[in-house]
């Protein structure tokens, strides 16, 4: 998911942090590294990002 925004929509890890509410170097540290990440922690990160994907999708409809 965080692969998929930074390369289609052209996003940093930055971005996506600020956009959905995360600590850049918890997005950061995802993407780089999935299983470093605690899993109650993954499912945040990928509840937001999934709400971004959502907002961007309906963004670019318009």
């Amino acid at each position: 998911m965080l692969e998929s925004r930074t390369i289609a929509c052209h996003l940093t890890t930055q971005n996506i942090a600020h956009l959905a509410g995360l600590d850049a170097r918890d997005v950061d540290k995802a993407l780089s590294d999935p299983q470093a990440v605690p899993i109650e922690q993954r499912y945040g990160i990928a509840m937001r990002c999934s709400y971004l994907i959502n907002s961007l999708h309906l963004a670019g409809n318009r």
